[in-house]
This record gives C-alpha cells, structure tokens and sequence, in this order.
C-alpha cells in the first residue's frame, strides 16, 4: 500500500504476535458468514479503521451514517477477514497526539462515557484516581488500563505483526478538517465535519508535568515514534 505524509518509515517489530482471541472471533465470524466491512465500506471502496478517542465518532457519523456497527477493529483485522477488499479498498484513520489522547480518555471516562460499559469501567478501576496526575503516576501501568480500547496505544491500529503499516492514509486529529476533506474527496462524498463526544476541559497541556509527561512518553513511546509526534508539550 503507498506511504502517506504522517507515517514515517518504522523498524522491524518483532514483538507484536497477532492477539490470538482476535483471530479466533475472525474465524468465527467467517464461519457464520459475517464480515467486518460494512455495505458503506463496499459501496465506497473504503475501510475507516477506528482508533479510540482519535474523533473517530465524527468521522463515522458524518462519512458512514448506516455504520451502526463499526468499532474498533484494527488495519490487520480486516485485512484477515478480507486480504482481497483490503488490498483493493482506500484504507484510512486518524491519529492523535498521545499526551492530548490520555487527557481526553481519562476525562471521558471519568464523565461517565457514553455507554454503561464505561460506566461501570470507571466505577471499578479509574474511580480509584480521583485526578489526572494520581492516575499516570498509579494507575496507567495497570494491565486492566492496558486492555481498555480508550487507554491502549495506537499503533497497532495500523501495523503488521511485523512493523509494517499497512493503512494507506492516516489523518490526524491537529489537522481535522483538512485530512478530512482529502478522505472525504478520495472516496467521493460530499460531507461537512461536525465534532460529537466533546466534554469540556481546559487544554491538555495543562494536566502536565514534567514528571507527567515523561511518564506518559514511556508508556505510549511507540506512538510517539510511529506517528512522528513530538515527545515535547507544545
């Protein structure tokens, strides 16, 4: 697949193995057959890989409106379920800052979320941090955060279990409206952005650190590295 402007060549990863769960919910799903791509993804020749809170709501409400069920599989899923479409399908996603991202899931979830799910989530395990800093300095490293969608890092969103991307474009949230419309005009709609999931806070700068923010940097230093953000606060 062709490189795109916000993906910098990445070392060979071997330390990655494809989550076996996934694979086996793949064959599955195959079984009955069910497939991960939308009608909306076929009519348009397209799959919008959705990375948690990386306004991917937005984009799904605006571009696919019928894609009731589109969460957040990852470039290799579907590439699994369909090595045929995914090879001849645009494939794109956007990404998001990792210092700005942690804010944003943190506060999300702290607020409730939007299902349940969330809920339930906070109640049980980021309840146990009532502030921004007692959570990165206690709580981020628990394997429980590690296996949440919001607070996972990005990158294997878009890479083979060998380091590859394999996603053709990769938007970024900094950008919003200008990658938008490049997506918007590769896949031929016509369609204006409009931003859902906005909870009010100040900007993420000011929830760091310097203690915060070299921690944060270890744990998502792979984001960092694979979509070329800056380890520096801006």
């Amino acid at each position: 697949m062709s490189a795109n402007k916000y993906m910098p060549p990445v070392d060979h990863w071997k330390d990655w193995p494809l989550q076996q769960a996934a694979v086996i919910q793949l064959l599955r799903r195959k079984l009955n057959g069910k497939t991960l791509f939308q009608p909306d993804y076929d009519a348009n020749r397209c799959v919008f890989v959705h990375i948690p809170k990386a306004a991917g709501t937005s984009v799904k409400n605006v571009l696919f409106p019928q894609g009731q069920h589109i969460t957040h599989y990852r470039a290799i899923d579907y590439l699994l379920d369909s090595p045929l479409k995914f090879r001849k399908y645009f494939v794109f996603t956007f990404s998001r800052n990792p210092y700005d991202r942690l804010v944003s899931a943190y506060n999300f979830i702290m607020q409730g979320g939007k299902n349940e799910a969330d809920g339930r989530f906070r109640d049980k395990f980021l309840s146990d941090y009532p502030d921004f800093g007692e959570f990165v300095r206690n709580g981020l490293a628990r394997k429980e955060f590690a296996k949440s969608y919001h607070f996972m890092p990005q990158f294997p969103f878009v890479l083979d279990g060998f380091g590859r991307t394999i996603v053709d474009f990769v938007g970024r949230v900094e950008n919003m409206a200008d990658d938008f419309a490049v997506i918007a005009k590769k896949i031929g709609v016509d369609a204006q952005l409009t931003h859902t999931n906005r909870f009010q806070r100040g900007p993420y700068q000011d929830f760091y650190t310097e203690e915060l923010r070299a921690i944060a940097y270890a744990h998502y230093k792979k984001d960092f590295e694979v979509f070329g953000y800056s380890p520096k606060i801006a």
